[in-house]
């Protein structure tokens, strides 16, 4: 065990004994944008590219905020829709915090035109609703 006083370029760490600030440059975040694409751990990537986690997460967290909440589907012909409701769960670190995982899919398509993940409860299956496109909340029968 290391202590907190304990030097970690004498032990053989990879911290680096002078850290500097640099800017990324786009080609860099390119290649971050791909291997995120690759699912490989942000801890990898920023080893990988020789980059701050910290700045990663924030990288991250600000490609996040900027992707599109509503479900894009293909056009539909007018009249009647069917749409199929499902539902699962998983849990998060243990058992006790279960995730509810909220499905809709067109009947026909199988196009996933809603999603939500949440509790079991009357408000996620509004949730669950206002994640459709209108086109399916005005011409949909529903089923499970």
């Amino acid at each position: 065990m290391i202590s907190r006083t304990t030097n970690v370029a004498t032990v053989g760490g990879s911290l680096p004994l002078n850290p500097q600030w640099r800017m990324i440059s786009e080609e860099t975040k390119g290649i971050i944008d791909r291997l995120l694409l690759e699912k490989l751990s942000l801890a990898g990537i920023a080893r990988a590219l020789q980059i701050s986690e910290l700045w990663l997460q924030q990288y991250v967290n600000q490609k996040y905020l900027q992707v599109d909440r509503t479900v894009q589907v293909r056009p539909k012909p007018k009249g009647r829709l069917r749409v199929q409701m499902d539902e699962l769960w998983s849990f998060v670190d243990h058992k006790g915090q279960k995730q509810w995982v909220w499905l809709a899919l067109d009947a026909q398509t199988r196009e996933m035109v809603g999603v939500h993940i949440g509790d079991r409860s009357a408000t996620s299956a509004q949730a669950l609703w206002q994640s459709m496109p209108p086109i399916y909340r005005q011409c949909a029968v529903f089923g499970a």
